[in-house]
């Protein structure tokens, strides 16, 4: 090379420098033009002659020193910007290329963002995809240089999981039930690991359904506790939490009267501990697994219903009360005769009779199961009067 010599011109890459000069026979000043990328070919024209040495220039890879805003739903679709430097050339606005074709990507720990923009040179914009995580590293890759992000303020975070209620709210201090927890964040897809714990204790197996729904079985506990998800892979601080308690079952101690005749109608009072019914709960008595009628819950140790008709007893009377369940067994109360009215030879030729005693049943529907007999002869008809006379 010369400096009498004319049509001197140096390239990096396929963009010829702003400005070549001559330095000496074997050197020359470039004015690199901006640019991208990495390894790129240096390549030297003078009139008809052209040498290149391959990969033998990278301009500076990109540096990302924060995000506006840094965090987005689970839900994605959310724009970012992301700031920093040497994110190249306008290409897109010079050419009108779309960002792809000037290879300009963004990503979010292991998704792609899309819908990326160039902004300038130190700014780019686009579209988080759904996911989970927290102080997840954002790449920016421009050509082939790539730069993860390091500094302050250079981590996306989708927002932790927030919970807003349960079903059921409380179950029994034996658990064992199932407890939905819905709300949002949980993640679109299966977590590689999710726990919710009651207190210090675990609520599992966990089963994931939806990013607003969570589902685990209840282990034993008492009183009154708190509740929280974390989702492992994605946070490192649990979900907000909510109240949660566990109720003792129902106690049945006695009833009143302390034995029931089959054909029902009578009023029961159903004695014991833990009876109270909480806003919410749903109260039913059965007997022999038939509906008492008309439950009510009186105050935390008593309930009421109505007998309903029943087989032979002895029964098993169960209270549920939501999900809490107890049962005790009552005993059938045996029909006793006291007197029998009747005129002597009403008795001889055969007619009505009158028969008083107790337990014949509170109810018309009597009628249907009693039965009379006189020196092991069946009375027919048997009418039914009330609970002490036939």
């Amino acid at each position: 090379m010369g400096p009498t010599l004319g049509g001197l011109s140096a390239f990096v890459g396929n963009t010829e420098c702003t400005s070549s000069s001559w330095v000496s026979t074997t050197s020359l000043d470039c004015q690199v033009p901006p640019g991208v990328g990495s390894e790129l070919p240096v390549s030297v024209q003078l009139g008809k002659y052209l040498d290149l040495v391959d990969k033998a220039y990278s301009y500076e890879i990109p540096a990302v020193t924060g995000l506006s805003p840094a965090y987005a739903p689970t839900g994605g679709n959310s724009s970012i910007l992301v700031l920093g430097e040497r994110f190249g050339p306008s290409c897109a606005v010079a050419s009108g290329l779309p960002p792809s074709i000037c290879n300009i990507e963004v990503s979010v720990g292991s998704t792609s963002c899309s819908d990326v923009l160039w902004v300038s040179e130190t700014a780019l914009s686009c579209k988080v995809g759904s996911g989970i995580g927290s102080e997840l590293l954002v790449a920016v890759t421009v050509d082939r240089g790539v730069n993860d992000l390091n500094g302050t303020g250079g981590y996306f975070t989708y927002a932790a999981p927030d919970v807003a209620s349960l079903i059921p709210p409380s179950v029994p201090t034996y658990g064992g039930l199932d407890v939905t927890m819905l709300g949002s964040n949980f993640g679109f897809e299966q977590p590689s690991q999710i726990d919710i714990a009651i207190g210090s204790t675990a609520c599992e197996p966990v089963i994931w359904t939806s990013d607003s729904s969570l589902q685990c079985r209840s282990a034993p506990g008492d009183g009154t506790r708190t509740i929280s998800a974390n989702v492992m892979d994605s946070f490192k601080t649990p979900s907000n939490t909510v109240r949660f308690s566990y109720l003792e079952p129902p106690l049945l101690e006695a009833f009143t009267p302390s034995k029931v005749v089959p054909p029902g109608g009578q009023q029961l009072t159903v004695h014991g501990r833990y009876l109270s019914v909480y806003s919410g709960e749903a109260l039913s008595i059965t007997i022999a697994n038939v509906p008492c009628l008309n439950p009510v819950g009186v105050s935390a140790t008593r309930l009421t219903c109505v007998t309903p008709p029943l087989g032979n007893g002895p029964w098993n009377v169960v209270v549920q009360i939501g999900n809490r369940r107890g049962d005790l067994v009552i005993a059938e109360a045996n029909p006793s005769i006291t007197a029998v009215s009747a005129f002597a030879p009403v008795i001889e030729s055969g007619g009505p009779i009158t028969i008083m005693g107790r337990h014949f049943g509170v109810d018309p529907t009597s009628q249907s199961v009693i039965s009379a007999s006189v020196e092991r002869q069946r009375c027919q008809p048997v009418e039914w009067v009330s609970d002490s006379s036939i």
